[in-house]
């Protein structure tokens, strides 16, 4: 089972983006995407966004079923506020034929939190969450938009309740587990050791050095991760393609 997790950047860099996808969607099963705009025009925003990029991608990953998350209506993409109507979020994206067993989704902060009251970053602190079937044993998939804070993606208060939020949920999942996403933390912080504890950090363990593309002008070279528990993992790697100003994080279960 092959999974890729990738922070699309709302297809800003949209012809490499597409033709990344296109090749990978022959042997994927599984695409957990982040920063999606849902918008029903054809449009480009100032940035070079494109605003019906949900759209775009399941016309192009026709084989799959999306299960999408939508970030708190307002929410604004990149520091400016969006049209109205125009909504943004997150997508998990299934093989077709794949038996799923539920689905859902939850924000990861307390909604009375200053954190919920600022539309600047409610792009972040989403997740949402496939439970499926594969070879009669169960698998949770996993996918965190990590809150985003002006002060950097070291420990804050708010990070540290997400992760308390999150731990809480997993720990109650009885089943193999996937977790992946733009998590905008770094590393070696309390926050990440939260959610590390029972699963294998493998950007840890493979030595990766960035997650980030040269388009990411910044000097933080974390922010996308990839846990894993009970599964038999048989590669991962971080491709190295510009396909946005985050890199793909790609991963291959052993179906046994």
């Amino acid at each position: 089972m092959k999974i890729i997790s990738l922070n699309i950047w709302a297809g800003i860099v949209f012809e490499p983006l597409m033709a990344f996808l296109k090749k990978q969607a022959s042997d994927t099963d599984i695409f957990c995407f982040q920063e999606l705009l849902f918008g029903t025009e054809e449009k480009i925003g100032s940035q070079g966004e494109y605003r019906n990029i949900f759209q775009v991608i399941s016309s192009l990953l026709s084989e799959f079923t999306a299960y999408p998350m939508l970030a708190p209506e307002g929410s604004w993409f990149q520091g400016n506020e969006l049209e109205p109507g125009l909504r943004v979020g997150q997508a998990i994206f299934i093989r077709k034929g794949i038996k799923i067993l539920d689905s859902g989704e939850m924000h990861t902060y307390m909604p009375d939190s200053r954190f919920a009251k600022d539309l600047e970053v409610t792009i972040t602190g989403n997740f949402n969450h496939v439970r499926l079937r594969n070879n009669n044993k169960d698998i949770l998939i996993g996918n965190l938009h990590g809150v985003w804070q002006a002060e950097g993606k070291g420990d804050t208060e708010e990070r540290l309740e997400q992760s308390r939020i999150l731990r809480k949920f997993l720990d109650k999942m009885d089943c193999e587990q996937v977790v992946v996403g733009d998590f905008n933390m770094l590393p070696d912080i309390q926050s990440m050791a939260i959610l590390e504890r029972g699963m294998r950090n493998l950007i840890k363990e493979f030595g990766v050095a960035s997650t980030r593309s040269n388009l990411y002008k910044k000097r933080i070279p974390f922010s996308d991760y990839a846990l894993v528990s009970g599964v038999d993992l048989r590669y991962f790697q971080v491709a190295d393609v510009v396909v946005s100003d985050h890199l793909p994080l790609i991963l291959e279960i052993r179906e046994t």
